[in-house]
């Protein structure tokens, strides 16, 4: 009988290098994503197609998966789930996240890559506040600092916030300055284009475009910022901008936990 894994099922040998991996170990924990993605216990079959594996090979790993704690298999249903491991890793990690030490590296990123001045807000008691400046060496001069508040209807981040945000706060302060009607269009063209965009709105001359951070709960934390010149910068939803500021976030999103 061959004692060589087969393609379908690889296993593990001893002179396996650290640069090479153990495959059968990368293969089990592909089973994990679609039960994170799903949010909720799945069959052996929704795993297996979600995962491009044949049911049985499945099977057979999640079995691993289980006796391990990653997967937990309910006795009744025969539904799978997450396991109390993959719990606390998961735990352990988002414990071990710095949200705002990650933004202010997104920051820095943006405005190197952008020759742009670029900000960090987050939400505090007074509204959408400056966590970080970044100002870009060829950059417009901006009235802005670390500590600022900004308009929560008039600024790209403030405006970022409104519309992903579900805080009746943050609608109560757009309020004090444009009225409802104006509010929702304002929401629903920043929802529908993925990032806020203003033009002379806050600052004459100055143009922004803004994308919201979401954490693992869905929740808006931060907002990333891009500003320029309106004479020489695109703050459209479509320009390389917003592209920017949009993949920045996502990444931080991602990093964050947000799987939606």
């Amino acid at each position: 009988m061959s004692t060589h894994p087969s393609p379908e099922d690889p296993i593990a040998t001893d002179d396996e290098t650290a640069a090479s991996g153990v495959r059968s170990v990368e293969v089990g924990l592909s089973l994990l994503p679609p039960l994170i993605e799903a949010g909720t216990p799945l069959t052996l079959t929704a795993i297996a197609q979600a995962s491009g594996m044949a049911a049985p090979k499945a099977h057979r790993y999640l079995a691993s998966l289980v006796r391990a704690g990653l997967v937990a298999r309910d006795g009744d249903t025969a539904l799978y789930g997450l396991g109390p491991l993959a719990v606390s890793v998961g735990l352990s990690a988002l414990g071990r996240l710095d949200p705002e030490r990650r933004g202010r590296e997104a920051v820095r990123r943006l405005a190197q890559d952008l020759g742009a001045t670029t900000l960090l807000a987050v939400l505090a008691n007074k509204g959408a506040t400056v966590a970080a400046v970044e100002p870009a060496a060829q950059s417009v001069f901006m009235a802005v600092r670390t500590g600022s508040v900004l308009s929560m209807a008039r600024s790209a981040s403030g405006r970022a916030f409104l519309a992903f945000h579900d805080d009746p706060a943050v609608r109560a302060a757009a309020e004090e300055e444009l009225a409802p009607e104006a509010i929702d269009a304002l929401v629903a063209e920043t929802r529908a284009a993925g990032v806020a965009s203003v033009r002379d709105t806050m600052l004459p001359g100055i143009a922004a475009v803004a994308a919201p951070v979401f954490d693992h709960e869905g929740r808006v934390v931060q907002v990333l910022t891009v500003l320029g010149s309106t004479t020489g910068f695109d703050a459209s939803p479509g320009g390389q901008p917003a592209q920017a500021v949009r993949a920045e976030a996502d990444a931080l999103s991602r990093g964050l936990g947000y799987t939606g």
